[in-house]
């Protein structure tokens, strides 16, 4: 998948965000909408994630899996994900579909973590400074070379589009796996 054009902009003695082309103004009741639907198709995606550690954890009671969830944050719950599913697949007898689950699950958890980036660039951004061409500042880094430096990125209106399908998308995918890994035949 191709990655979020970024660019760098480096901090001049006083930052004025606000003295942008102001783009937020004209564009805020379409980009309001999209990142809250960005938002909401990215909570459907951890319920789905809560409900595959759940299961694994306890398939009588999803209780103990929430007693541990609530103490995770989103990449703990990827990392435990893959830590309780990487040792179950490993117990299927036949080796073909070992591996044909094997490769969609790491296609899950990779999507997971990508996923959590951009929510975190979504969540993060200082969207009063989103420009003509919709980079937004997503990232502060202090170069020792040059000071402070923004990382912006492109975030247009598709590009959100297009991340949510992608969370509704995983989550039916989590959901679809979970039934398939449950009616499994093991070791």
């Amino acid at each position: 998948m191709k990655s979020i054009d970024t660019i760098k902009e480096n901090l001049d003695q006083y930052d004025f965000t606000w003295n942008q082309d102001e783009v937020i103004f004209q564009e805020k009741l379409s980009y309001s909408k999209l990142i809250g639907e960005f938002l909401i198709s990215f909570s459907d995606l951890e319920s789905s994630l809560n409900l595959l550690i759940a299961e694994q954890l306890n398939g009588r009671s999803h209780e103990p899996g929430y007693q541990i969830l609530k103490y995770l944050g989103y990449y703990n719950k990827v990392n435990l994900s893959k830590d309780l599913y990487d040792g179950k697949i490993n117990f299927i007898n036949n080796s073909k579909l070992k591996t044909k689950i094997q490769k969609e699950f790491s296609l899950i958890i990779f999507k997971c973590y990508e996923l959590g980036t951009f929510r975190n660039k979504i969540a993060h951004a200082n969207w009063m400074t989103l420009d003509k061409k919709f980079f937004v500042r997503t990232k502060i880094l202090n170069n020792p070379s040059v000071g402070i430096e923004f990382i912006k990125s492109k975030i247009d209106k598709g590009i959100l589009l297009k991340y949510t399908g992608q969370c509704y998308n995983f989550a039916r995918r989590i959901d679809h796996f979970l039934d398939k890994i449950s009616a499994i035949e093991y070791k």
